[in-house]
């Protein structure tokens, strides 16, 4: 036996010695922190035979892992108990179990990333970003869960999760929109938000994110139709009422208080984590500037037809270029762990029928971006087809139609707008 194994040998005596110990090393260990197979074999015997409500000690233990292991005989199984003095110590044994495992892990990152023949370094960053970001949360270590282990996990989380109150989900900040989504934009979610030019989708974009950043929140607002300066004049006219154009046009005057307005608006913008990238992007250079940022919650992309073809399909058609950055987006989502938001361009076809309001046949480009979402906002301003269409600092109702939604249900929101300050809100 090396003793540079003695972690891994002791936590497996200590379980044979007192099998009493596993739901503790559980709590520091999954199957694919141990190297050596007898002992992950000693391991995986033991949370069977515990999550099957069977007998646990040695001889139990030992005939089920020499079922699935040739190499876990008795004679192996006695030396690991012998070089064991104590049971007592097995959490020292797990964490070092744990560190070592992490090791091997990171001296593998580093040599797929010295062995990788990617040509675009920005790829292979991401990839190495990704791996250790996937480290650090322990899914590495979870890709070795036995499926008891997956499900005893879960309901884990889920314990610890009710406990203080958390849901897989990050509020809007518009109470009935988060009400028909089932509680907001789902974790790890791709949620789209389609509309025709001058509908309302950015300002719907923008609003969110910081509705989010409001309460606490961290987000990467990727534009790459409008310019910062542009984006922060809506956020600006939103918060202090004052006109967007007149803050483009910065015809604003002292004597009715306009330039202190937009100040304050600024002051309480400026504390709020809304990170702005005003230049085109690939969903690799997305991903760089999203793990660049600690703490991040959410990312609002506007919009998907203009992100950049991967270097691998920029000869390809635009179909294939879209389904292949929707699947893309939809996988970072997963990575990252945080919803996304992006905003679509629909089609032309809805301006020719009687009836305006967008169908998710509408979407632009591809059907991947339907089929990758978990939720599809469909919007619809009435007002712009309207024989005698109300004045700019008019009210109009901004309809939000959940077209598609994997976890709740689907319906209808409808919202008030304003073009003349970019606001949207809810009530009456």
């Amino acid at each position: 036996m090396n003793k540079t194994d003695l972690p891994e040998y002791s936590v497996t005596g200590a379980i044979l010695i007192d099998a009493s110990c596993i739901p503790a090393v559980r709590g520091v260990l999954s199957s694919g922190d141990f190297a050596m197979p007898p002992c992950r074999a000693v391991f995986d015997a033991a949370c069977a035979l515990a999550d099957s409500g069977k007998t646990l000690d040695a001889v139990t233990i030992g005939a089920e892992a020499a079922a699935h292991c040739p190499d876990a005989t008795d004679e192996y199984l006695r030396q690991l108990m012998e070089i064991t003095p104590t049971a007592a110590n097995v959490l020292s044994y797990a964490e070092a179990v744990r560190k070592q495992a992490v090791r091997r892990q990171l001296l593998s990152i580093v040599s797929d990333v010295a062995t990788d023949e990617a040509t675009d370094p920005d790829e292979l960053l991401c990839s190495a970003l990704g791996k250790l970001n996937d480290l650090s949360n322990g899914a590495s270590s979870r890709a070795g869960e036995s499926p008891a282990e997956s499900i005893t996990g879960f309901y884990k989380r889920l314990g610890q999760q009710s406990a203080h109150g958390i849901a897989p989900f990050t509020s809007t900040g518009f109470k009935t929109l988060d009400d028909v989504l089932g509680g907001g934009l789902v974790e790890s979610g791709l949620i789209v938000i389609g509309a025709r030019p001058g509908v309302g989708k950015s300002m719907l974009g923008l609003a969110i994110a910081d509705n989010l950043a409001d309460k606490d929140g961290v987000v990467l607002y990727i534009s790459l139709e409008m310019s910062e300066d542009q984006l922060n004049a809506r956020r600006v006219a939103r918060i202090s009422g004052l006109s967007y154009n007149a803050l483009q046009r910065h015809d604003m005057h002292d004597d009715e208080g306009e330039w202190q307005r937009a100040g304050d608006a600024c002051g309480a913008l400026s504390k709020r984590q809304v990170h702005i990238r005003d230049s085109s992007a690939t969903v690799t250079q997305i991903e760089l500037w999203a793990r660049a940022i600690k703490g991040l919650t959410c990312i609002v992309i506007d919009h998907i037809g203009l992100i950049q073809p991967a270097p691998d399909t920029a000869r390809n058609g635009l179909y294939e270029q879209t389904t292949r950055t929707s699947h893309a987006l939809k996988r970072l989502a997963i990575s990252l762990g945080i919803p996304i938001v992006a905003l679509c361009q629909l089609n032309r076809q809805r301006e020719g029928r009687p009836d305006k309001r967008p169908t998710l046949a509408d979407l632009r480009n591809s059907g991947a971006i339907e089929e990758d979402a978990d939720a599809v906002l469909l919007l619809n301003r009435p007002a712009l087809y309207a024989d005698d269409p109300p004045a700019a600092w008019g009210v109009q109702d901004l309809f939000v139609d959940i077209a598609k939604n994997r976890h709740a249900a689907t319906g209808t929101v409808k919202l008030n707008f304003c073009g003349l300050n970019a606001r949207i809100w809810e009530g009456s």
